[in-house]
């Protein structure tokens, strides 16, 4: 393997884990509210598409982008269905959000030459989803 590739690698992990271990910290030192703002930064992905395009080319890193939102609707599903049966248990919870989230991806997965304006339309519905299973749980 290339030497200069291997460097950027190991830089890629150093300065994804000092965010992760940071963004913990500072979850753990001003709450649970602003600590969940703070995880909840795309910051994640911006360091993940940056060192794509810097290992790789930016041609990769655009690729990538354009799936991105679609990622995002199918990660909110997980999160809405995991609230929404916390209350049976955590394993079931995890289970039944676990496979809620594969079967999307296994469906995006299987067409993965959508159109952007569909993956769009897709992710905003799954978003929908998450902030109407969040807000009108009853």
């Amino acid at each position: 393997m290339d030497t200069i590739f291997i460097i950027k690698l190991i830089l890629s992990f150093l300065v994804g884990g000092s965010w992760v271990i940071l963004a913990t910290y500072l979850a753990d030192k001003l709450g649970p509210k602003i600590g969940g703002l703070i995880t909840g930064l795309p910051s994640t992905l911006l360091l993940g598409l940056f060192f794509l395009g810097w290992t790789q080319s930016p041609e990769a890193a655009v690729t990538a982008t354009s799936i991105t939102p679609l990622i995002g609707g199918i990660g909110s599903l997980f999160l809405a269905i995991f609230v929404a049966t916390l209350s049976l248990g955590l394993v079931r919870a995890l289970g039944i959000s676990i496979a809620s989230w594969a079967a999307p991806y296994c469906f995006i997965r299987a067409f993965s030459q959508l159109s952007f304006f569909f993956r769009y339309l897709f992710s905003l519905n799954f978003s929908c989803l998450f902030l109407y299973g969040t807000h009108c749980k009853g």
